[in-house]
């Protein structure tokens, strides 16, 4: 309930429901009768009517109630001078403006509602707790008011409540602007401080050389530049240099002969060596090999492993025969 409030609040209805009590208000700052009104009404907020007997009722009531508080018996004249018909006029058509927004919305608060609050109020339980018609009737007598008016009341606080209720947490404050807001303006400090002038000083006249030597050693830092120094860097590099120098191909084919080693990779063998105890097994082997029997074949028939034949990578000028390099 309280989303589709927010939504409606925040849209044109909810701009509707103000400008309907700015009208009404303006209306009334404006002239105090109003025409166009029937002699049972005095004023309306869209269809919302102002009844000319329910003016009269709330006007007696607003008046009996301010004379209790008062502790006099306010008059007539007294009642004008306070303005009470005038703020009365208001409070309705603000109620009306609310109940013809409330209609425009589509919010409702029915009787059976009504009813199930009433019946609920402590204010007229009895005795026994409970719900009790006499003690109802007493209690809108004491306060000037007819079930109907009591009735009408009712529905408009709620419908109120649901409108207000609405704005109010749609308007929630950021925690944030709220700190910032109440130190800006409620936040205070306590300061002590004392002002001297050179009238309530002592005389210390003119300080001595070696007091003012004395002083300068204790405070030195306090005269004093951190030590600085100034320099010139030359920065070389062969980058720098590169586009100077000119270099002829016999020089370049010179050095490059020199330092040919330090270009050169060897050629290496990857070598597995097979280890035979005779001849007979080198022709078992050779056999084998012509036959088309793998290398790991072989070497599991001699009863050996490949951890035991690989010899890794071999350079050439290492081999045991240039044949076999």
């Amino acid at each position: 309930m309280l989303e589709f409030l927010r939504s409606k609040a925040s849209g044109v209805l909810g701009i509707l429901l103000i400008g309907l009590l700015v009208i009404a208000f303006g209306l009334w700052g404006i002239a105090d009768t109003f025409t166009g009104f029937s002699n049972s009404e005095i004023a309306s907020v869209g269809s919302k009517k102002i009844e000319r007997q329910e003016f009269q009722l709330r006007y007696v009531q607003t008046t009996r109630d301010l004379s209790r508080r008062l502790g006099t018996t306010l008059s007539a004249t007294d009642a004008n001078n306070l303005g009470i018909s005038q703020q009365v006029l208001i409070n309705m058509l603000g109620g009306a403006a609310i109940h013809e927004a409330s209609d425009q919305m589509g919010l409702a608060f029915g009787d059976e509602a009504i009813a199930a609050a009433i019946l609920k109020d402590p204010n007229f339980a009895g005795v026994n707790g409970e719900f009790d018609e006499p003690t109802f009737r007493a209690v809108l007598a004491q306060n000037g008011l007819n079930e109907k008016l009591f009735v009408e009341d009712q529905r408009r606080f709620h419908l109120t409540n649901q409108l207000t209720e609405a704005s109010i947490d749609r308007a929630l404050v950021p925690k944030l602007l709220t700190e910032g807001l109440y130190k800006h303006f409620l936040e205070r400090r306590v300061a002590n401080y004392m002002i001297l002038t050179l009238d309530q000083t002592d005389e210390t006249g003119e300080p001595t050389d070696e007091e003012l030597e004395t002083f300068f050693n204790e405070t030195r830092l306090r005269f004093a530049q951190p030590e600085t120094r100034s320099g010139h860097a030359l920065v070389v590099s062969p980058a720098r240099f590169a586009e100077l120098i000119s270099i002829d191909r016999a020089t370049l084919e010179e050095e490059y002969e020199l330092s040919m080693s330090d270009f050169t990779v060897a050629e290496t063998r990857k070598v597995d060596q097979l280890v035979l105890a005779d001849d007979t097994d080198a022709a078992r082997v050779r056999e084998q090999k012509a036959n088309g029997v793998s290398f790991v074949e072989i070497v599991d028939s001699a009863g050996q492993t490949l951890e035991n034949t690989d010899l890794g990578e071999v350079e050439r000028g290492d081999m045991i025969s240039a044949d076999l390099a």
